[in-house]
């Protein structure tokens, strides 16, 4: 690499701004690092419609540049001042291509129109117009030929145009044959290059991760093509002199690459977000790199080494490059306020590390009242605090005085910018996509998200997301498709910086591999959103299958749809609390054959010990149904002590005091609350008939959800009181109204129509079922237990009329709540197997999913 006295990058950003970045300094060879020093001019002013989609050169002595603006202008700057020379308004919709050659300007559109017209707005000279392609997305123009280009988009594949010749391209390229399901391959040709010294040789980006290498010369499909990316790329520049191009992507990835065989020779590391556009210099080998990450980098190509990095502020689009350096700064000059340059040096990592350790030589000693309370502070364990030693705050203040004393006495010079402002939007994992349709939904219906992640282990379930994503046009970097196991690609994104702000996990079966990264992988107050399509297994049928997945034991209980939910969410907490992380239940839903929750995932050594207390066993009688929670923890607090304990108990004896049967012993599962009424009362806010199809189920469930009793865990059926008893159902109402007279709560369940959930104690619904039996002409059972249950006399005055707030609001409206099975053995049918011969192994693993719910009422 040879650095020259000054090398000038121009980048057009997002906004209509301009600038310059003047890298100056000499090359010192061999792996010492180039001293220079970066400025940076800035020309124009904010101004969205001003938008600098591509730029080229207006004259070979590098004075004067073209730019095309988003409103259709081309605008015509002064390379020296930044002055704007000439504007045309109207002049091309949407600049896929943009270029000066003589007296020519050349422009593409987002049509596919290609124009050669006067550069000079009163010239007399014909315009040529060629409709060169459905649609672009990008033009390129022959490196020998100012009359050949090649133009691509979506849904329109390569095609070498010769301007002389306008009624049918000089080459059209044919798509690859259909996939191995017999669907054809989308094409969206992301940009184009033709190869140095290989006048015949064009490069193309497909959208799908592919790089294609066509002969014009010989036939329409590609001679060579590779899936070589992880990602969609972006951008492609061809190296003169070389067989190799250089790709970059839109999460920042910079490689290059042999045309002949696509290795991957080199990688351009630094980049984040999209990379935008790429420059190369032939008389310095630098390689130039912009992006949405509002830095400009600067590369030796041959080494694929970091020169200089600069900050600029502004997205940026595209970037040219010189080395005529128009107008260099004075060597005395002052860097631009707002640019900031950051030389790279092998050690800078090392650098950054001893410059964040404090100085404690000079520092006095703490005293003892300082190390008293920050003692203290460690032990109430506020982890979400930042904690400063007294020696180092001593420092601290000491620096600090000396430094505000120094800048009273000397001139304040000009502030270097910030560091790149944090990313805006939030960011999305869907572990599992399978057809990213989830993804792109949450692109489209989500407002402010930033990227969506739609990863799937399944290569052909990968390249169907690339197709939906090309054919809902949604942007490259916005969606983002991976080939990787769920559980690996979220344990590579367990630190801080790359979390993600939503994680979600939909699975056919469980969810419970994947728990362990997730909560991991989630950004600390994200939510966590995680599907179960297990029931059988969660709601008792094959307890040791749920006690290995989910480290609880399941039971076949009326109330076991809510018990599945809250042994999923048991499991949650589980995992996140040997990372010091807990979780806030938002909505916990049992729907249909599934399962659906969604928790908010925190940071917190002191709040973490409180898991124990939110998890319980569950002893459930196995004659009348009555349960009795068992919590694991017990939280003390005695005026600023908090002291975490065992849980004491049993709750219950060997036997049930009603009906005399023994107990089964279920858990451990979430006991606290599984919905945050707020957040439910928002969700319901945010529905509505215009936004969703299924309102009115979305409206009924969660109203609900919403008036469901928060603290009480579980629940009992109307109609397996009845059974047990052996009598006739009464009404809910009158059950309700009982309960309300004797000054006890009871609520709905989203997951049972017949659900009674109350904090009365078992004894009073019983005495209530026997004060309903007393109600019937009829002999009572002789059933054992329902002669037991029903042989006592009640021992509270049971009233059953109707009590004003017997019946909710939900029921009042006749809200949908409660969805009815479109068709009979409606839901998902059984895993398919592969042979026969692995039946016993699968039974095991999939045991179970797609059957009924369990024993409770769907």
């Amino acid at each position: 690499s040879k650095m020259a006295e000054v090398e000038t990058v121009f980048v057009g950003s997002d906004n209509g701004v301009l600038k310059a970045v003047h890298v100056i300094g000499a090359a010192a060879g061999g792996r010492k690092i180039p001293e220079y020093k970066t400025t940076v001019d800035t020309w124009g002013m904010p101004d969205k419609s001003k938008e600098i989609l591509a730029m080229d050169w207006a004259n070979e002595e590098h004075t004067q540049i073209v730019a095309g603006w988003k409103n259709g202008t081309l605008a015509t700057y002064c390379a020296q001042t930044g002055t704007v020379l000439s504007t045309r308004g109207d002049l091309c919709d949407g600049f896929k291509g943009l270029y000066k050659r003589e007296d020519k300007i050349i422009t593409c559109n987002s049509a596919g129109i290609v124009r050669y017209q006067p550069f000079e707005e009163d010239s007399d000279a014909a315009v040529t117009e060629i409709k060169a392609a459905p649609s672009a997305e990008r033009m390129r123009l022959g490196l020998t030929s100012s009359n050949i280009f090649a133009v691509g988009g979506k849904e329109a594949d390569l095609r070498v145009w010769d301007a002389t010749r306008t009624d049918a391209p000089k080459f059209k390229a044919k798509n690859v044959k259909n996939d191995n399901l017999n669907i054809a391959v989308p094409v969206w040709i992301r940009d184009i290059a033709f190869m140095p010294d290989e006048g015949d040789a064009v490069v193309a980006l497909c959208s799908l991760q592919k790089l294609r290498l066509y002969d014009t010369r010989v036939k329409g499909r590609p001679v060579f093509e590779k899936e070589a990316f992880d990602s969609v790329a972006s951008t492609l520049i061809a190296l003169p002199g070389t067989k190799e191009i250089v790709v970059g992507d839109v999460v920042g990835s910079v490689h290059k690459f042999d045309i002949r065989n696509g290795a991957v020779t080199g990688g351009f590391a630094g980049n984040a977000g999209s990379v935008r556009g790429l420059a190369y210099h032939a008389d310095t080998g630098h390689l130039v790199t912009a992006g949405i990450d509002r830095h400009v980098r600067v590369y030796d190509a041959k080494r694929s080494k970091i020169i200089n990095k600069t900050y600029v502020k502004q997205r940026l689009n595209c970037v040219i490059v010189t080395t005529a350096a128009p107008a260099a700064p004075a060597e005395e000059e002052t860097p631009d306020a707002e640019a900031v340059s950051e030389p790279v040096a092998p050690a800078e990592e090392e650098d950054d590390l001893w410059a964040s350790l404090a100085t404690t030589g000079d520092a006095p000693r703490a005293t003892k009242k300082a190390r008293t309370e920050a003692a203290a502070g460690e032990e109430h364990g506020d982890e979400d605090k930042p904690h400063v030693s007294a020696p180092a705050a001593a420092t601290h203040k000491a620096k600090k005085a000396k430094k505000n004393k120094q800048a009273a006495a000397a001139p304040v010079p000009a502030a270097p910018a910030a560091a790149a402002a944090a990313p805006q939007g939030i960011s999305i994992l869907e572990g599992l996509s399978a057809t990213g349709l989830r993804a792109i939904r949450y692109c489209k219906e989500i407002e402010h998200v930033r990227q969506v992640v739609a990863n799937d282990f399944s290569a052909d379930a990968v390249a169907a997301i690339r197709r939906n994503i090309a054919f809902n046009e949604i942007p490259a970097d916005l969606v983002v498709s991976t080939h990787d196991d769920a559980s690996m690609l979220m344990y590579k994104h367990r630190s801080p910086p790359e979390r993600f702000d939503v994680v979600d996990l939909d699975p056919y079966g469980s969810a419970a591999p994947f728990l362990d990264a997730a909560v991991q992988a989630v950004s600390d107050g994200g939510l966590l959103c995680v599907t179960c399509t297990d029931m059988a297994v969660l709601a008792g049928n094959h307890s040791e299958a749920c006690h290995a997945k989910y480290g609880a034991t399941s039971l076949r209980t009326k109330a076991c749809h809510e018990m599945a939910l809250r042994i999923v969410l048991g499991s949650i907490s589980t995992h996140a609390s040997r990372y010091k992380r807990y979780i806030v239940p938002m909505l916990s839903c049992s729907i249909d054959f599934y399962l659906r929750v969604f928790v908010r995932v925190y940071t917190s050594a002191q709040t973490m010990k409180r898991a124990a207390s939110k998890l319980g066993m569950v002893y459930l009688c196995t004659g009348c149904d009555a349960h009795s929670i068992q919590p694991l923890g017990r939280v003390v607090e005695k005026d600023k002590s908090i002291k975490f304990k065992p849980g004491a108990g049993p709750p219950v004896d060997r036997a049930c005091e009603h009906c005399g049967s023994p107990f089964l012993l279920g858990g451990p599962m979430w006991i606290d609350s599984i919905h945050h009424t707020p957040f439910v009362e928002a969700a319901l806010a945010a529905s509505s008939e215009d936004r969703f199809k299924t309102h009115k189920r979305i409206q009924g469930m969660l109203t609900v959800v919403k008036e469901e009793l928060p603290d009480i865990p579980l629940y009992y059926s109307l109609s397996g009181l009845a059974a047990t008893a052996h009598c006739m159902m009464p009404s809910m109402i009158a059950i309700r109204s009982a309960l309300l007279h004797a000054g006890y709560r009871v609520s709905f369940s989203h997951a049972n129509p017949h659900a009674i959930k109350t904090d009365a104690p078992t004894s009073i619904l019983w005495d209530i079922m026997r004060a309903w039996v007393r109600t019937l002409d009829r002999p009572h059972s002789t059933h054992p237990i329902a002669a037991r249950l029903l042989a006592p006399e009640p021992s509270i005055a049971v009233n059953f009329a109707v009590h004003p707030a017997a019946n909710p609001e939900s029921r009042r409206l006749h809200l949908v709540r409660f969805q009815e099975n479109p068709t009979p053995n409606w839901g998902p049918k059984a895993r398919a197997k592969k042979r026969k011969a692995d039946e016993p192994a699968d039974a095991a693993e999939g045991e179970g999913e797609g059957e009924g719910e369990g024993e409770g009422e769907g």
